[in-house]
């Protein structure tokens, strides 16, 4: 196994970032440019305030610690999305400001609520022993593997998609391994929270685990991961494989792939966050799409880099402002008269799924349609048989299962419970 060497030590690049971040605290001017654009503020309860006062409350909360409600709410509700960096004049990053603003937050005793472990929780909940098909630590395979497909933390929300990537490799003859685990993430938890050591502890883990497996591709579905990979990691890092992100490897392999069946749907397309804003690929979903038979595409108002954020990071904490984003864009979907709302992103499909019954059009991942129109058996999908389920139900499939997430109780599985279902319901009950 070759060596991972870090090209900065975490210790000289937290100063190195810091020093850049009190940059752009400095440069920052507080025009509000980046707010008047923000998908969120819009939408948000400090609205039809000025920007630039929103701003002015940011930067005093940086530079001199004053706490104000509107400078919490403007930096806990940033999503990381990106939208913001098109408009700075100054071409400062925004969005790493309102980081900065979390981390002033935590050190004042205004530390935000620590994100929920429940995506694994759906996860295990939908899988039966059978259905793993992939191996949680990197280990030599015999021969020689053409690629490794790791599908990211979110997709565990609804792991069908990762039996659907697996499905399409496998029809298309490829010789590929899957890895997928809890400890595997490619830092961007602990980097996201300019918690260095977590971040490079992960990515040190899945890189290592990823080169043990000899393959000389890495196939990436998740958007956040392959923005990590390219942006973050090809630079602390000397990576001894190729980054693709799934969705171009099918265009640059698609005389592997032979479609059986016409898929006669009007669809439009939903650019998730950071392969619209961070990425800029506006292109290589929509080839995908327009290679499958049948497939008409029409486009919303707002996509390609105006596409906007389902909101999906704020679930837990602000499900009032999540339901106006993602009433937003539904409504926008219903106006081109879609038959489905087409995603390559699994937050924003699981989001986008909770109110699917109050829109007259489905909620698709990308893979499913490709499947279909290769003739793979279709997969049944048990999140969105969740979203519909009691909580006696959900309790008594896993009973039957054996119970899932060790080291958690029954009361805080309960507790777990009460939360995702009252989510579930106030988008709901927001939308309608």
């Amino acid at each position: 196994m070759t060596e991972q060497k870090k090209k900065l030590p975490a210790a000289e690049r937290f100063t190195f970032l810091n020093r850049k971040k009190q940059q752009l605290i400095e440069t920052c001017t507080a025009c509000g440019k980046c707010l008047r654009q923000c998908p969120i503020f819009t939408q948000g309860k400090y609205k039809d305030e000025k920007p630039r006062n929103m701003m002015l409350s940011v930067l005093d909360l940086l530079q001199k610690g004053t706490f104000s409600n509107e400078a919490e709410y403007t930096a806990l509700t940033c999503t990381s999305c990106g939208n913001c960096t098109a408009q700075c004049p100054e071409k400062i990053i925004p969005l790493l400001i309102f980081r900065a603003a979390v981390e002033k937050l935590s050190e004042i005793g205004r530390a935000p609520k620590e994100v929920s472990d429940f995506s694994y929780f759906l996860g295990n909940l939908q899988l039966e022993p059978s259905d793993v098909k992939w191996i949680d630590k990197g280990e030599k395979i015999p021969g020689t593997v053409d690629a490794v497909l790791f599908p990211g933390c979110d997709s565990i929300r609804a792991p069908h998609e990762i039996l659907i990537y697996i499905d399409i490799l496998q029809r298309m003859g490829m010789n590929f391994v899957t890895l997928w685990g809890k400890e595997l993430c490619c830092g961007f938890k602990g980097y996201a929270i300019n918690d260095f050591e977590k971040g490079d502890r992960l990515a040190k883990n899945l890189v290592s685990s990823i080169e043990a497996v000899g393959a000389k591709k890495v196939l990436l579905p998740c958007g956040q991961c392959y923005n990590t990979f390219t942006r973050t990691l090809s630079k602390l890092f000397s990576l001894p494989f190729e980054i693709i992100y799934f969705p171009k490897y099918l265009c640059q392999e698609n005389d592997r792939i032979e479609f059986a069946n016409e898929i006669n749907k009007t669809i439009t397309l939903h650019d998730s966050c950071k392969i619209a804003h961070a990425v800029k690929d506006f292109y290589t979903l929509r080839e995908l799409m327009n290679s499958i038979p049948g497939i008409k595409l029409v486009e919303m108002e707002q996509n390609r880099e105006k596409s906007i954020c389902c909101g999906g990071v704020n679930n837990f904490s602000y499900p009032e402002l999540t339901a106006k984003l993602i009433k937003h864009r539904l409504d926008q979907a219903m106006e081109v008269k879609a038959d489905l709302l087409v995603t390559d992103c699994t937050l924003c499909y699981s989001i986008y799924s909770t109110v699917e019954d109050s829109y007259p059009f489905d909620i698709r991942h990308y893979s499913s349609l490709v499947a279909e129109a290769m003739g793979i058996e279709n997969r049944v999908d048990k999140y969105k048989a969740i979203l519909h389920m009691d909580k006696d139900s959900i309790l008594t499939t896993m009973a039957r299962d054996g119970g899932v997430l060790k080291g958690i109780s029954e009361h805080g599985i309960e507790q777990e419970l009460n939360s995702f279902m009252e989510i579930v319901s106030k988008l709901r009950e927001a939308v309608t």
